[in-house]
């Protein structure tokens, strides 16, 4: 899986739960295999998180890098960003309220792109499909 360290091994499971099935069905546009997204998920201790955090980390997974996706899961938890997804990292996803944190997870992801295209101008062609996928990840753990 290019771009993505996995520490699972090979041999997990390839269970998901359905509704990140639903997810990956509806936002993926460059498909990987079932055991990629099931070593990701795992890896990542997900499933250790209420669904809504568990989702927001596994998206941010799929489209950054794994540091850069778990500092940002981190920072809008409040904890150490040490890019590895630890027992402080799982604990507070599981205590903190969901509505702020999704807002500024939402404003965070956001300025990360700016970020992005500030920082190579060329990258600009993609915010539209950036902004889109984050709308759309948005409205599916609003419904």
């Amino acid at each position: 899986m290019s771009g993505h360290d996995l520490d699972a091994p090979r041999d997990c499971p390839l269970a998901l739960p359905e509704w990140v099935w639903e997810w990956i069905y509806r936002c993926e546009t460059h498909p990987r295999t079932r055991g990629d997204y099931a070593r990701l998920w795992h890896s990542a201790r997900c499933g250790e998180m209420p669904h809504w955090a568990g989702l927001l980390l596994f998206d941010a997974l799929l489209e950054h890098n794994r540091q850069a996706a778990v500092k940002l899961m981190q920072s809008v938890l409040r904890v150490k960003a040490s890019g590895r997804v630890d027992t402080a990292t799982v604990l507070a996803a599981n205590t903190v309220k969901p509505d702020p944190t999704l807002d500024r997870y939402f404003a965070r992801r956001a300025m990360h792109y700016h970020a992005t295209v500030l920082a190579d101008s060329r990258k600009a062609a993609r915010l539209q499909g950036w902004f889109t996928r984050l709308f759309r990840l948005q409205g599916y753990l609003l419904q």
